[in-house]
């Protein structure tokens, strides 16, 4: 029997070492340019995948006290996600890999049946100690489950045929269940006040209501916090989903009517526009559906569409010209004459705050930032500004300039960034498309030649988000 045992896990020892082999391949076919046994796989970076770039040093180190079979199983299931390109977000069946791997002592090769069954009574116990992880512990086991399947096929264990127990589910989604109540009695208490404040905030949106001083009630970051919300209401969808639309992902009754239309028309065309129906795409992968909305929801999503399309609008407009001319810094008309010359800090003021008048203070800091950048390539020229900002004398003669080639090239490498940075919406969700037609851009006063989509953050510092986000 002993030795049976030794023939059956050498076998299982060579059938994982070829499946290492036939992974390190099949990934220096796909991605050349990524070492198979370093610590970093940078997919996207490189290649520019919908999946991260992964990073194998925080896992591995929670397996360093496992049979070192382990650690290569997990190498190969990480690159069998990554050929497949899916899932987009790997860390659930990692971390379920993680969680299963540091129970067992013995090498991968010798799991059996009754070493699953047990993990399902420690995740079990682990639930009933604290309920929070049972959604967690449900998922592990369902990964587990596939990982399983996947190893039996590949030869590294025996043919397990292991299914998550009728009873193991039983217990889990009573305990989930049961948590779901607890939250949502939590909840109902404060919804109706959630609603009243998300009404409030709307009518402040559609008010455009200031306080006494003339300062608006709401900033941009909370106006376009409202839209996000509304749009979700509207047109239900995760809220990744919502930052990442098009301006062309939703349609009217009027992009089917003709000029002319008689009486009769108008009355049916009435009648199907209060059965409107805007298509979105659903959560989790679904394909594009059709939901029918009521008229008024109809009003709230093209109203927020056309306030969020508001506050991109020079974003697009500046993509739209890099678009056309992706060498060719953007100059408004009226400082076009600066194109060629040599700049001085508030000429390049001008061209980072699009700005044609008098200097001001922001133009002036904005520039001499740039000029500062570009030290090494800049020279003096006389001041051509004789009184300061303020109307004071300016003591300074002479300020320094930079030639056109080198604040083209410095300013046109920070657009090229900016326009990169438009695409990556969150930290696992990637904008798809004509740049030019994402409708969640967004302009900001900080740098205004630079298009910007940085929503992250003003969304993050909306105070008004915090509370709308649960509505």
């Amino acid at each position: 029997m002993n030795t049976l045992i030794a023939i059956d896990s050498f076998q299982r020892r060579k059938a994982l070492n070829e499946w290492l082999d036939d992974c390190k391949k099949r990934m220096a076919f796909r991605f050349p340019k990524v070492r198979f046994n370093s610590d970093s796989w940078q997919i996207k970076k490189l290649y520019g995948t919908a999946q991260n770039d992964f990073y194998f040093k925080e896992h591995l180190a929670d397996l360093v006290n496992c049979d070192r079979s382990y650690r290569e199983t997990f190498r190969c299931l990480v690159a069998e996600y990554v050929l497949a390109g899916k899932p987009k977000i790997m860390h659930g069946p990692c971390m379920s890999f993680r969680v299963f791997a540091k129970e067992f002592s013995q090498p991968i090769f010798n799991l059996g049946i009754r070493d699953l069954a047990q993990f399902e009574q420690i995740l079990l116990d682990m639930v009933k100690n604290n309920p929070v992880r049972a959604s967690g512990a449900m998922r592990y086991a369902a990964s587990l489950e596939k990982t399983v399947h996947l190893l039996s096929r590949k030869g590294v264990t025996t043919t397990l045929g292991f299914f998550r127990k009728a009873q193991f589910k039983a217990e889990l989604s009573a305990i989930i269940n049961a948590r779901h109540i607890e939250l949502s009695n939590a909840k109902a208490e404060i919804l109706d006040h959630q609603i009243e404040a998300f009404n409030e905030a709307f009518n402040a949106m559609i008010g455009n209501m200031s306080y006494q001083d003339g300062t608006p009630v709401l900033t941009a970051g909370d106006e376009l916090a409202i839209c996000v919300v509304a749009i979700s209401l509207c047109a239900p969808s995760r809220i990744n989903e919502v930052l990442l639309m098009s301006i062309d992902d939703y349609i009217t009754v009027e992009d089917y009517v003709g000029a002319h239309v008689d009486e009769k028309v108008t009355v049916a065309l009435s009648k199907v526009h209060q059965m409107l129906i805007i298509t979105q795409k659903g959560s989790k992968g679904a394909e594009w559906g059709a939901k029918p909305v009521l008229q008024f929801m109809i009003d709230v999503f093209h109203y927020c569409i056309e306030k969020v399309k508001k506050y991109g609008a020079r974003s697009r407009m500046l993509i739209e010209w890099y678009q056309m001319y992706p060498n060719k810094l953007y100059l408004p008309a009226k400082i076009e004459y600066l194109r060629g010359q040599a700049l001085n800090q508030y000429d390049l003021g001008r061209i980072i705050c699009l700005e044609s008048g008098e200097p001001s203070k922001s133009t002036i800091q904005a520039g001499a930032k740039a000029i500062a950048a570009l030290k090494g390539k800049s020279f003096q020229v006389s001041n051509p500004n004789s009184l300061t900002y303020r109307g004071g004398t300016n003591p300074r003669k002479t300020i320094s300039s930079v030639s056109w080639t080198d604040a083209e090239e410095y300013l046109l490498s920070r657009v090229k960034k900016a326009i990169r940075a438009c695409y990556q919406v969150t930290k696992v969700n990637d904008y798809i498309g004509d740049l030019s037609k994402m409708l969640f851009l967004f302009d900001s006063d900080d740098s205004p030649f630079l298009p910007g989509q940085d929503l992250e953050r003003f969304l993050a510092n909306s105070a008004i988000f915090d509370l709308l986000a649960s509505v």
